[in-house]
């Protein structure tokens, strides 16, 4: 059994580089679609060329021109949850198509389906996988609550909301920390019967991934279970810190893990 969670999680690890892509592609495209109502604006009312600098005026058509490339191309899609669209042409071209504002909230309800699917198959009774819970849920410690059912879809759909831009090499905010306090809100919630960690920490790695670090697994052993439950009760009383140290940690055990391996090779 120990071998299949191994290779589910390895699946799941998988999945986040192709969804954090498609959260990225997402954003990319509502910001190219604001730009392009800009250039439309501009081309409709003459007056607003002397309002806007030229070098600005230049990076929005340079960025138009380069959606327009990506809309005629012929490469084959290589994402998840895309069996209709063979090229990446036809994907941005279904993106442009979407409201604005449902592109600049990308997370949905069914990415999280997704991946508990994947991480809880042949753990988890198949009627719960991927399904909100409809009961209530507790993890043995008093004084620790989570919402009832009933609120769940509400609270998820602000989650999704609220989460942060993914777009490598854009974002401006400690990749760290947020990961720390995405992981975190999603098991406040407890939006599952079973596997809500497990999930909290894929999404914690999508925020890795949008700041361009390896996954993290925490929780391997003992020791680091101890100190996971130990940030969890802080991240309760309001204190995101302690988690995301564990999450530095094991980003720092996997780097110097990576340069130890390049320098043996050399």
């Amino acid at each position: 059994m120990q071998i299949n969670r191994d290779k589910l999680l390895s699946t799941a690890h998988h999945l986040i580089r192709h969804i954090g892509s498609e959260l990225a592609d997402r954003q990319t495209v509502s910001i190219v679609q604001a730009l392009r109502e800009v250039i439309t604006k501009t081309k409709n009312e003459p007056s607003l060329n002397n309002k806007i600098p030229v070098d600005l005026l230049q990076a929005i058509e340079d960025a138009d021109m380069k959606l327009n490339d990506l809309l005629n191309s012929n490469d084959p899609i290589e994402k998840p949850l895309t069996q209709s669209i063979s090229t990446s042409g036809e994907f941005y071209t279904q993106l442009l198509d979407i409201d604005p504002e449902h592109l600049m909230n990308p997370m949905h309800p069914a990415y999280l389906h997704c991946l508990h699917r994947i991480t809880l198959m042949g753990i988890l009774h198949p009627r719960y996988l991927g399904t909100f819970r409809h009961v209530p849920v507790n993890i043995g410690l008093e004084s620790v609550y989570f919402p009832p059912a009933p609120l769940i879809r509400g609270l998820i759909d602000e989650y999704c909301k609220k989460f942060p831009s993914v777009i490598p090499r854009v974002t401006k905010y400690d990749g760290i920390l947020k990961s720390a306090e995405i992981s975190y809100n999603f098991v406040a919630i407890h939006p599952y019967v079973d596997g809500n960690g497990r999930i909290s920490r894929l999404l914690m790695n999508i925020i890795l991934w949008g700041k361009q670090h390896p996954p993290v697994y925490l929780k391997a052993d003992k020791k680091s279970r101890h100190r996971y439950a130990q940030a969890l009760r802080r991240a309760n009383k309001g204190n995101i810190k302690p988690l995301a140290c564990l999450i530095a940690i094991s980003l720092k055990e996997i780097y110097d893990s990576l340069l130890s391996e390049i320098n043996q090779s050399y």
